[in-house]
């Protein structure tokens, strides 16, 4: 069996990233309806198929940390594999399992869409008009911070600092953001000849596309 520090360590990476694509969504898309309107007047259908491909790996990875932890010869990285496999002592393994109960709740906002529509495609589901997978406010950010105290409940009993799953600098959605605003900006400015602005958008064409 591997060692639970390495185990732990790996199950980090998975929690890490979904942070930081967390991260990422938030900061794209739910940053105020300012920028949302930005994204509109530039390129609605670009950023309304970048939001659902997002939103849909997100759900996944929600899913993923939290899955079974398997059978027989195939073993799942996730919260229940660390609960069930591992020798925890009583009192960490209890403070283990109430944690892993409420990742296990978001879960259940969650599982329908994740197995009837991204992981699958369910017949009554992809014909129906039914709703899947809606969150109440602010429980994603609650399940992030419950992997993270699951997280961390593991590293003191290891006898290791406590985590953070938050990684600063791990996006750098600003600057899509200000691209456009700087190009809206070019395109009315008062002062630009127009002429000027139409040769200038080409040479850029002609060299980076």
């Amino acid at each position: 069996m591997d060692a639970p520090a390495e185990i732990i360590d790996g199950f980090w990476s998975q929690c890490a990233q979904v942070q930081m694509d967390h991260d990422l969504v938030y900061a794209l898309f739910m940053s105020g309806d300012k920028q949302l309107t930005l994204f509109r007047e530039g390129a609605p259908l670009f950023f309304e198929d970048l939001y659902r491909l997002m939103r849909n790996s997100l759900f996944l990875q929600f899913c993923r940390v939290t899955d079974p932890a398997g059978s027989g010869r195939r073993t799942n990285l996730t919260s229940n594999y660390i609960v069930k496999a591992i020798s925890w002592p009583p009192d960490v393994q209890r403070k283990l399992e109430e944690i892993n109960d409420r990742l296990m709740r978001f879960r259940g906002y969650i599982e329908a869409a994740r197995s009837k529509r991204l992981a699958h495609a369910d017949l009554r589901s992809a014909l129906g008009d039914i709703t899947l997978g809606k969150l109440p406010a602010g429980a994603d950010e609650q399940f992030l911070k419950d992997l993270e105290e699951f997280l961390t409940v593991a590293q003191n009993h290891l006898g290791r600092p406590a985590v953070s799953l938050t990684i600063g600098g791990s996006h750098d959605a600003h600057a899509i953001v200000r691209t456009l605003v700087e190009a809206r900006l070019y395109n009315t400015c008062a002062n630009c000849n127009p002429t000027a602005r139409m040769e200038a958008v080409l040479d850029y064409e002609r060299y980076f596309l």
